[in-house]
């Protein structure tokens, strides 16, 4: 978008005073930071995006989004806004020496603590993963974090730490807040199967009755299920432990499912649980 509006207002931009070079420079941080596919370009915009995006995804503070000014308007927000805004809030800022370490080695390193300060001590490890996720794509996904360090000969990794995580008590409206921010304020059901992009096609026709969450295999499911108030887990059999139980455990995860739900009954009581689909649904809310 800032790409185009340079393009269609040059000549408004000079007018107030903004100089050609300056113009081609907003152009270029414009298509480095989204527009352009990294692995296939080269040079300077290569370079240059990838740190955009890496710096993108880091900024996540509290300062970002004011705690009162969430707490005064929440009620009317989406339940989109609200989680961006809360996201924010619970996160630490980046601190040298505290969640930022610098590691002076043959190949320097910088590495990010993600810590995280909800309400609630079950939802940690579910913030966690929300934070590192988009931080993983980049690095990963998006090779910005081979091209940082092929450009300027730096590491970059990036890790989830509980030990620098905990609990801190805004008071019950904070409570309410998180409860919208991952349930979107509806009846919400929790779907644990691998095939996640078949499961949202099936789950599409519900979604505008009820808030749908997906987990690709257990361990994202308990974190879920800590984060969320979920009132309905339908689960696979077959699927990955995400490296809680070992293959033994589960008989070479052809009874993952099973052993899910044991957990949830024994930690998450209030969650029905089911294995059929709209049918399923149908049969709890009514």
């Amino acid at each position: 978008m800032i790409d185009k509006y340079i393009e269609r207002h040059y000549d408004f931009l000079l007018g107030l005073g903004v100089t050609p070079p300056q113009c081609a420079t907003l152009r270029e941080i414009a298509r480095s930071h989204r527009r352009i596919d990294l692995s296939k370009t080269g040079g300077h915009i290569r370079s240059l995006g990838a740190l955009l995006r890496l710096v993108d995804e880091l900024d996540t503070y509290p300062s970002r989004a004011p705690a009162q000014v969430l707490l005064d308007n929440y009620k009317e927000m989406d339940a989109t806004s609200c989680w961006h805004w809360f996201k924010n809030n619970i996160c630490h800022e980046w601190m040298i020496d505290h969640n930022v370490i610098y590691q002076d080695r043959v190949l320097p390193r910088v590495q990010f603590k993600i810590c995280v300060h909800p309400p609630r001590k079950e939802s940690i490890p579910y913030w966690l993963n929300q934070i590192r996720r988009p931080l993983h794509r980049v690095l990963r996904d998006e090779w910005a974090g081979e091209i940082i360090r092929d450009s300027w000969g730096v590491d970059i990794s990036v890790e989830m730490s509980s030990l620098l995580s905990s609990t801190v008590n805004f008071g019950e409206d904070w409570l309410d807040v998180e409860r919208k921010a991952t349930s979107a304020g509806r009846k919400t059901i929790l779907v644990v199967d691998d095939e996640v992009r078949k499961m949202e096609d099936l789950f599409l026709g519900l979604m505008q009755t009820y808030h749908v969450i997906f987990a690709p295999n257990a361990q994202d499911a308990i974190d879920k299920l800590g984060a969320a108030s979920i009132d309905l887990a339908i689960i696979d059999l077959q699927i990955g432990s995400g490296y809680r139980w070992d293959p033994e455990e589960t008989q070479d995860f052809k009874m993952t499912g099973l052993k899910l739900c044991h957990e949830i009954l024994t930690h998450f009581p209030s969650t029905k649980m089911g294995g059929g689909l709209t049918c399923e649904v149908q049969h709890v809310f009514g």
